[in-house]
């Protein structure tokens, strides 16, 4: 068998160049960088690994099936014999450096253990597994030792080996050999040890532009912050805290197009707002802050909103929401902050220029907090805040060149608007939008309408609707989907499936006791009620009286089974003597003493002087109550 070999050069692997990338197209494997420098390593061993990605370049191009012994021994064969190679290697080997090389994509893959080993520094081989040992078990951990407690671990275990075998002692290094040892490892590998995979991604990862977006509102970035400053009530003027931040930037002109400012923490309530502010037209921002000179014509569609992973963004509430307006979500990968980089460059922007500038500011390191009081030097109230951030949004930072002198967001997306303008939201398209980015609730309709949080909801509309419609096949109960404004439950919106519509529905709260009342503020409420009630109840004294009804009717039940006296006829007797709450007296009140003595002695029965029942049912059936 004879086959025609071309001895072309390997672009993608030569000796001397840095961290190479080989295009190994062929194997239909994606590219990943190897952390470990192909120059880094000495000649022999750069040597050694060219010529077996040569041998697995040359076998693939004309292997026919896999690599097995009967493909490849005929294609060694022929290498030999035209002289493309000087040695023929064990088809077992070569399969073997296919399959390195396949799996860990590098020509590090194809470097020999040995390699590697001699590579690190020209001590003995021997010392190598204590060498490894110490470095992983006392320097690559995170938390982060000295290199010279790796190499005191590495003596003592030699010294201790040695100890143990005397006829096979290892000559340990020096410390300082040590240290140019360990400084071969490659720097990702040692952040990784001791930072973790993530920081050390964040520091050696490869730097890509994020996805590009042609037109504004086509790529939203959206996340949360709390702020590093303390605000003051409006009207208490005492420290309230740091509010969160919930904000929105487009990602082709860059501009601040939304946000949210509250006191409680992230939520689906707080996207769904800060998403209401940025799509929404912002008309009466410029009138109710009559300082700001610019205008913000941020509204729109959003086409794609990219977030993070934290819990509120996997609401159910946000899903429906976006799918019920066409908005698609993209979730950012775990750790990997870099890949949603303008919100996270606006916060750092946010804080350094604006945050930090107002008394009150907070700091992340306790060493800057000496001899500052952030509680104590807060000027700001919470609606003043709010104005200066709505100038310095809409005024400076949407009105500012990038750091690059490449834009300016708002005259970017004034160029974008004029050539891609987005759908606005207006009219019957407007309200829909606000009553879908309500959370839904599916609830049962009953006699009563609906019931949330123990507040019911009817009206005229929901009544007739239910009369008409029965429950669907398997299910005895009719439910509806609903939707609930977070921040009034004075009301919510019933979705009517045959007339696919939603009905606005009022509370049934005839002392108008929930009118712009929020969720929050009802569970707060309720709570505090049920704390006022069970510090005004005396558990204490209620235990002490349900033991006493039970002993006394204990003792009852004792007397009444002990007596030999049967009456009839009592309750209708007791109805006529008057036995009420007012008068908690007993039947043999009504009686003679005479009569009494009588019946005691045996000459007359209670029959005698006391009707049965049949004759007190006679008697007093045909009377009316009195008033």
């Amino acid at each position: 068998m004879s086959i025609e070999f071309f001895s072309d050069e390997f672009p993608g692997f030569q000796s001397g160049e840095a961290s190479a990338v080989v295009d190994r197209q062929y194997l239909n494997a994606p590219e990943r960088l190897s952390y470990i420098s192909f120059d880094s390593l000495s000649k022999s061993v750069q040597e050694e690994a060219y010529y077996k990605y040569k041998v697995i370049v040359l076998v693939n191009e004309h292997l026919q099936g896999g690599w097995t012994k009967k493909n490849i021994e005929p294609l060694l064969d022929s290498l030999l014999e035209q002289g493309h190679i000087e040695k023929k290697p064990s088809w077992r080997s070569v399969a073997r450096w296919h399959k390195n090389y396949d799996q860990d994509i590098g020509p590090k893959s194809l470097v020999s253990a040995k390699g590697l080993v001699k590579n690190a520094g020209n001590s003995k081989r021997d010392d190598a597994d204590f060498y490894k040992k110490a470095v992983e078990e006392k320097f690559l951990k995170r938390e982060r030792p000295h290199v010279s407690t790796a190499y005191y671990h590495y003596f003592n275990n030699i010294l201790l080996y040695n100890r143990a075998h005397p006829d096979n002692a290892i000559e340990p290094i020096t410390k300082s050999a040590f240290y140019k040892r360990v400084k071969k490892i490659s720097p990702y590998e040692v952040e990784v040890g001791r930072f973790g995979k993530a920081e050390a991604d964040k520091n050696y990862r490869v730097v890509n532009k994020f996805s590009a977006a042609e037109r504004v509102m086509e790529r939203v970035e959206i996340d949360h912050t709390p702020l590093d400053l303390i605000l003051l009530d409006d009207t208490l003027l005492i420290p309230i805290g740091r509010p969160y931040l919930t904000i929105l930037i487009d990602c082709h002109s860059r501009c601040i197009i939304g946000f949210y400012l509250s006191f409680q923490e992230p939520s689906y309530n707080s996207i769904r707002s800060a998403i209401m502010n940025a799509c929404l037209s912002k008309e009466d921002v410029v009138e109710k802050y009559p300082m700001i000179k610019k205008d913000w014509p941020c509204q729109g569609k959003i086409e794609t909103l990219v977030v993070d992973n934290g819990a509120e963004f996997w609401s159910k509430n946000l899903e429906f929401f976006c799918a019920s307006v066409g908005i698609n979500i993209e979730f950012n990968p775990v750790g990997k902050p870099w890949k949603k980089p303008l919100v996270e460059r606006l916060f750092s922007i946010y804080n350094s220029k604006f945050v930090k500038e107002i008394p009150g500011t907070t700091f992340s390191n306790a060493q800057q907090l000496a001899g500052y009081k952030p509680e104590k030097d807060a000027i700001l109230p919470f609606s003043y805040f709010i104005e200066l951030m709505h100038i310095w949004i809409i005024d400076i930072y949407n009105q500012s060149p990038d750091s690059r002198m490449t834009r300016i967001p708002a005259l970017s997306w004034d160029i974008s608007c004029k050539k891609y303008p987005p759908p606005l939201y207006s009219g019957f398209e407007e309200k829909k939008f606000k009553i879908e980015a309500f959370p839904t609730e599916l609830c049962t309709l009953r006699r009563g309408g609906i019931s949330i949080d123990r507040i019911d909801y009817t009206n005229e509309e929901l009544v007739e609707y239910r009369k008409i419609t029965p429950p669907p096949p398997g299910s005895k109960v009719v439910k509806v989907v609903v939707k609930r404004d977070p921040d009034d439950v004075s009301y919510i919106y019933v979705y009517l499936v045959e007339k696919k519509e939603y009905i606005r529905v009022s509370a049934v709260d005839p002392d108008h006791l929930y009118d712009g009342l929020s969720v929050f503020q009802l569970k707060v409420r309720r709570k505090l009620h049920r704390n006022f009630i069970n510090s005004k109840t005396d558990y204490v004294g209620i235990a002490e009286a349900e033991k006493l009804i039970d002993d006394r009717v204990c003792e009852i039940a004792e007397e009444v089974s002990a007596s030999k006296k049967k009456i009839k006829g009592t309750k209708k007797a007791a109805a006529y003597f008057g036995i009420s709450s007012e008068n908690p007296s007993s039947i043999i009140d009504g009686f003679t003493s005479r009569e009494i003595s009588d019946i005691e002695k045996g000459n007359k029965s209670h029959s005698d002087v006391n009707p049965n029942d049949e004759e007190w049912k006679r008697i007093s059936d045909d009377l009316e109550p009195y008033s």
